[in-house]
């Protein structure tokens, strides 16, 4: 299947939830290879079957929004955390 940006702009909401910026459907508009680059991007650097599994990739991600101070990043993160039945306090005991 050929990736375009109204595929790219679709799975959005659904993996980042109320997290999506609101420069996302801007940028389709404006700059749909913008917007194809980012979700190729996005791709390889975060690929399915990587060293890291999907939990440990939206941590990393999750810690890099916190430390950035990017809110819709934060919202994202979260999001996604959520629907890998990630839960809402440590793993592990202090």
């Amino acid at each position: 299947m050929e990736r375009t940006h109204e595929l790219v702009l679709g799975a959005m909401p659904k993996n980042l939830g109320e997290g999506l910026p609101e420069a996302i459907p801007l940028l389709a508009e404006k700059a749909p290879s913008l917007l194809l680059e980012h979700g190729r991007s996005w791709t390889f650097a975060m690929p399915e079957k990587g060293a890291l599994d999907k939990a440990t990739r939206t941590l990393i991600l999750l810690g890099i929004a916190l430390a950035t101070g990017s809110e819709s990043c934060v919202r994202a993160m979260a999001h996604r955390a959520k629907n890998l039945g990630l839960p809402r306090r440590p793993f592990w005991k202090p």
